[in-house]
């Protein structure tokens, strides 16, 4: 099959800012709704329940805001840790805010003295929910390039086709998520939370392995068909994205080990 084609708005400001911020803002809307769904049919008292989501969420910025400077902004936090860390405009990456989505949620769980799974449930399902809307702005200004590739399902782009990460990982996440939020409502507690860690995680894995780095897309940078900007480091072989999934698989199969202790 040829590749898909080649839908930019990235080069078109503001439109191309505004279009990938409306499909974060409603990423995270819907996740968050999904997550306060979930909880509620645990039994957790609304204004609990919002608190969590409010929690979790600011707790998964500021984690995402500091996974970007570490990972991708590494020489100017040695230069200037106060305004790397305070420049809002480093960016976000979704790993950290994941990781630290996580703990919040088990903290509020335990402060709150509700069952930690009904959190991780919730937080797992709320994340695909939200990664299906939100890595559509990201295949639209196409941030997540990937390796050169002339087969579907690379994107017809500029300098030639090549895989567009966003857009995989957002097909990846639409097809996840309905089976989280199911799982959620209907399973047993740590089914939603084993669908994100044994499900997304060795999917997200597979692809930060095709993803362009500062080396493999250097020449694609120079040429101005890719921002060097987009471009993910390797820290020991592996981007951060990678560690964070290897982690997550771990927890994954604790939880799996759990149940089948139960």
């Amino acid at each position: 099959m040829p590749p898909l084609p080649w839908i930019d708005f990235s080069g078109r400001r503001p439109l191309g800012l505004a279009v990938f911020a409306w499909a974060a803002l409603a990423g995270a809307t819907a996740g968050g709704l999904a997550a306060v769904a979930i909880v509620r049919r645990r039994g957790w008292p609304l204004a609990t329940a919002v608190a969590f989501c409010v929690f979790v969420g600011a707790a998964s910025w500021i984690g995402a805001h500091l996974l970007a400077v570490v990972a991708y902004h590494g020489e100017v936090l040695k230069a200037a840790p106060l305004k790397a860390l305070t420049d809002v405009t480093n960016g976000t990456a979704s790993a950290g805010g994941v990781v630290a989505g996580a703990l919040a949620a088990l903290a509020f769980a335990r402060l709150a003295r509700r069952p930690p799974l009904d959190a991780l449930d919730a937080t797992g399902a709320g994340v695909l929910v939200a990664l299906a809307l939100g890595r559509v702005g990201c295949a639209l200004v196409h941030d997540h390039p990937g390796v050169p590739w002339p087969w579907f399902p690379s994107v017809d782009a500029p300098g030639g086709p090549r895989l567009d990460l966003g857009l995989l990982e957002a097909a990846a996440c639409v097809v996840l998520a309905p089976f989280a939020l199911r799982r959620a409502f209907r399973a047993a507690p740590g089914a939603a939370a084993r669908v994100f860690l044994l499900g997304y995680a060795p999917v997200r894995f597979v692809l930060d392995a095709f993803r362009l780095s500062p080396e493999t897309g250097a020449d694609l940078a120079a040429r101005g068909f890719v921002k060097a900007s987009d471009l993910d480091p390797r820290h020991a072989a592996l981007t951060a994205a990678q560690w964070a999934c290897l982690a997550f698989v771990a927890g994954g199969l604790l939880l799996l080990r759990r149940r089948r202790r139960a």
